[in-house]
């Protein structure tokens, strides 16, 4: 037998995982069955053992004899026999332990009178050969006694199990287990020492019958001890002592089934949370592994069953979307997910919970979420339209009647002008000629697979400049003019400098700064036309080779002039202070004198200018 020691009423608990200890007890339905121990297992007995439970409440009140194991006489008293007595004759649901002895009987009583159902109680009755008949419940020893000392007789009656002998009456409804006959008036300390523990058979003092109940199948109930008075098991079955459950899971839901009764249930369901209804139901709070434990009373101990709960559910992938032009952001509705993925399907990925992403252009992209958890994954797919309405703009410069148009226009794929002349382009930056010198409205419409819009905008007509140009100089004085007459058949340029030209768009080169009048004549189909502008020169200053001598010079210092000119002559001493300045006309290809007789001895700068030369 496999069990823990009970000592003065201490529990040591056993914690079993998953599985238990197969430990049998032989259980009777309390309407037909028994175990049958012959004519021969019950003689000489002093001490009997043994534990029940009863798988109902047993009160006070009892109204008939429950047998748990006697030797039957012709009258149905018994020849000694352990039951739970009726209301009458005293008994009033106690423990009854009676012997005949010739045709006088004896009783004694247990203290108790109340049996919980599902609970093991140990009943020892002893015969002492000097103090009589007493009686241990669960190791106490009862108040009632009898001086009757006589060991059980030779009969020639069967010993039963769970029954009135062979008398089909007074049967149990319970489990029983460790039934013990000896030869001899057990003590006190063996019962509370020994009644928890399987004993040896073979070297246990004056045993003379030990059922231990544990086969776990078969109809024969074998007696360990050496006598061998095996039993024939008639109805009864074996049952677990241990009370195991199952159960069911409903999500974070689960019910529990208790696989048996007990005198009472503690459930621990793994995450801090306890119960001590039989079948409890309990909602986990998240997914995750869980060791579920049912304690309850076994014989001397508390057995503990447990299982692992797995609250596994998968995932459930969803979201929503909301567009905004480009930009689209997501809400999460999935379920029971730890991680996120999201594929925009242009390229892009993010692992955040709620993203916002902004695609770069129209189009229909599958956007995809894959969320995962410890139980598994899931994805959740939909197609996403981005699709945005153009907007129609633009912009516009005129040249008399020739209208040059530029595009603002957004998200557009296609555009068709209306010049409000009757003419229509589909070009994006189309340049028009009016016929006339009116306003115009002109439309702009513009189109995507989304939509079109249009945009409106009044073209103001002036009178065309029969004669006009423009004009750009370069560093080098170059200027090149550009002819924006109308229509003009001929041109004829005057550049102000004495110069002219007949070309439409000629380059001229001015030779001196100033501001010369240009003048522009054309002709075209309305009749002669001329238009006129000052032209500003600015040349940069040109250098020539400058030559003087001789240096070092002591009074005249001769310098020769290449070209006719007004010039200015500065001279700078060392400091850069100016010692000696002159403007005068030189003529050309001359030798100028300078008297530098008067500055002291040193080194100089001389710096020489005109409007087009200079030199230092």
């Amino acid at each position: 037998m496999k069990k823990s020691i009970l000592l003065l009423g201490i529990v040591f608990l056993i914690c079993l995982s998953n599985v238990i200890s197969q430990n049998y007890v032989v259980g009777f339905d309390g309407e037909n069955d028994m175990v049958n121990l012959g004519a021969d297992a019950g003689d000489g007995v002093r001490s009997v053992e043994l534990w029940f439970r009863s798988y109902e409440e047993i009160l006070p009140n009892n109204s008939k004899r429950i047998t748990l194991v006697t030797r039957n006489s012709d009258d149905q008293i018994g020849e000694f026999g352990i039951y739970i007595g009726y209301a009458f004759l005293g008994e009033r649901g106690r423990v009854t332990f009676t012997r005949q002895v010739g045709s006088a009987f004896y009783y004694i009583y247990s203290d108790q009178n109340y049996w919980t159902a599902n609970k093991w109680y140990h009943v020892a009755a002893v015969i002492d050969p000097v103090a009589g008949m007493k009686m241990y419940i669960d190791g106490v020893l009862q108040q009632d006694t009898d001086p009757s000392f006589q060991a059980t007789a030779y009969e020639n009656e069967i010993t039963a199990i769970g029954c009135w002998g062979d008398k089909p009456v007074r049967w149990f409804a319970g489990d029983i287990d460790e039934l013990r006959f000896w030869n001899r008036a057990i003590s006190s300390e063996e019962i509370n020492n020994f009644m928890c523990d399987s004993i040896n058979p073979q070297s246990a003092d004056g045993l003379v019958g030990y059922w231990r109940m544990n086969e776990g199948s078969g109809n024969t109930l074998f007696d360990a001890s050496i006598m061998g008075f095996d039993g024939d098991i008639n109805g009864a079955v074996y049952n677990l002592e241990s009370i195991d459950f199952s159960f069911e899971v409903d999500q974070f839901m689960v019910q529990f089934y208790t696989l048996g009764d007990a005198d009472s249930y503690h459930w621990d369901f793994g995450d801090g949370n306890t119960s001590f209804e039989k079948n409890p139901t309990h909602v986990y709070d998240s997914i995750g592994v869980y060791n579920a434990c049912l304690t309850t009373n076994g014989i001397c101990e508390q057995i503990v069953s447990c299982q692992e709960i797995v609250i596994c559910i998968e995932p459930s992938a969803a979201f929503v979307a909301y567009l905004n032009d480009f930009e689209i952001s997501f809400d999460q509705l999935s379920q029971y997910a730890l991680d996120y993925y999201w594929d925009f399907g242009d390229g892009y990925i993010s692992t955040e919970y709620n993203p916002t992403h902004t695609y770069d252009s129209i189009g229909t992209y599958t956007v995809c979420l894959t969320v995962t958890n410890d139980c598994g994954q899931d994805i959740f797919c939909e197609e996403i339209n981005i699709c945005v309405n153009p907007i129609a703009d633009f912009t516009y410069s005129t040249n008399n009647l020739k209208v040059s148009f530029y595009q603002l226009s957004q998200y557009a794929d296609e555009y068709l002008w209306d010049f409000g002349d009757g003419n229509y382009s589909y070009e994006p930056e189309p340049v028009h000629i009016y016929e006339n010198p009116e306003n115009y409205i002109v439309c702009l419409t513009v189109f995507n697979d989304c939509g079109t819009d249009q945009h409106y905008d009044t073209i103001m007509g002036e009178p065309p400049m029969m004669c006009n140009f423009s004009f750009t100089v370069d560093e080098n004085g170059f200027v090149q003019f550009q002819d924006e007459s109308f229509e003009a058949v001929s041109c004829f340029w005057d550049f102000g400098d004495g110069t002219t030209s007949t070309e439409q768009n000629p380059t001229h080169k001015y030779e001196a700064n100033g501001s010369f009048n240009c003048c522009l004549t054309i002709e075209n189909i309305q009749g002669s036309y001329t238009f006129c502008k000052d032209i500003l020169v600015e040349l940069p200053e040109k250098a020539f080779d400058l030559r003087f001598y001789p240096n070092p010079a002591d009074d005249v210092l001769r310098v020769d002039i290449p070209e006719d000119g007004q010039y200015r002559i500065s001279i700078f001493n060392y400091h850069g202070k100016p010692v000696y300045t002159n403007e005068l006309f030189i003529p050309g290809r001359n030798i100028y004198e300078l008297d530098v007789s008067t500055l002291p001895s040193g080194v100089y700068i001389f710096d020489l200018r005109s409007d087009n030369l200079s030199e230092r």
